[in-house]
């Protein structure tokens, strides 16, 4: 079988593989090729075979047609399989290939693949998209690490991929991405928390247009230094207003995680009586106070 055929093989053919390969075929790289495991499912296989023809794309037959022909092999499975994936494909790659790992995953799981066995030249890249793919397709911001994080910047930046190399081993690009998700994730489950107790109560429309937006006009920089010295200052009065928030959601039979999380982070900020330690917190920047509860916390 005639190897690099291909610069690109995408396993998997979701929504991101699609658009992130018609933004590259529309710029000119037209030597790709993709394998989904679902392509002849006589219900999801149609959308996958339509999305290809779409773009002149032509599917693989099997995973090992398309990782044989291609210099770059482009995972975007799922968390769930990424590992699996990896050890069925990185054995059979020869020297030149790069294995690209663009799922959403915790570092740990970079950490395995980084540990498959693998024919000496063969690379890995941890490759972690930081955006909106269907909005952005394949400009959007990819953080790149790893032995092939430089090749695949070499490659594709061409192709006006928005692309930032790090310094890094394998897996700090997706733990960056794990920690956008913390604050990404977490506030879209904060805000359908909201919305449902507020829908539940009657005042949906009244608390969807009185409700402030902290950041409004802001970076999250400057939100972070004004809001967190005043966090440390009230935590023990906000734990208390917060746990109350609590009992309003769970009195409506809903689910108040989010609420109940928030209520125990400010029971724990409290409890490490920080005020009465350093009086002048509430003048310190954001990065002086993480400091200071990192210290708190892992020297209780």
């Amino acid at each position: 079988m005639n190897r690099k055929q291909n610069e690109i093989a995408f396993l998997g053919f979701g929504e991101a593989g699609f658009h992130i390969a018609r933004g590259l075929m529309e710029d000119g790289l037209t030597n790709i090729t993709a394998y989904d495991v679902m392509q002849d499912d006589p219900v999801r296989g149609g959308l996958i075979r339509q999305r290809a023809e779409s773009i002149g794309l032509t599917l693989s037959a099997t995973m090992e047609e398309a990782c044989c022909t291609s210099r770059f092999i482009f995972s975007l499975t799922t968390a769930k399989v990424a590992v699996a994936v990896a050890e069925q494909v990185m054995p059979m790659l020869e020297a030149g290939q790069v294995y690209v790992d663009l799922n959403s995953v915790a570092p740990s799981v970079l950490e395995a693949i980084d540990q498959i066995p693998r024919k000496k030249g063969v690379l890995l890249c941890d490759g972690a998209v930081l955006g909106n793919v269907q909005k952005n397709g394949h400009r959007v911001s990819v953080y790149l690490c790893g032995d092939g994080a430089e090749q695949f910047y070499q490659a594709f930046l061409p192709y006006h991929m928005q692309l930032k190399v790090l310094d890094k081993p394998v897996g700090a690009a997706s733990g960056i991405k794990m920690l956008k998700s913390v604050y990404s994730k977490g506030l879209q489950q904060l805000v359908m928390e909201f919305l449902l107790a507020s829908e539940s109560y009657g005042v949906l429309e009244e608390m969807v247009t009185s409700i402030h937006n902290p950041m409004a006009g802001k970076t999250l920089e400057e939100y972070a230094n004004e809001a967190m010295p005043r966090m440390i200052v009230h935590a023990a009065r906000r734990a208390e207003e917060v746990r109350n928030a609590a009992e309003t959601v769970l009195g409506l039979h809903l689910d108040a995680g989010m609420t109940l999380a928030a209520q125990k982070k400010f029971e724990k900020v409290a409890a490490l009586h920080l005020l009465e330690k350093y009086p002048d917190i509430g003048t310190m920047n954001y990065k002086e106070v993480t400091k200071l509860v990192l210290e708190e916390r892992n020297a209780h």
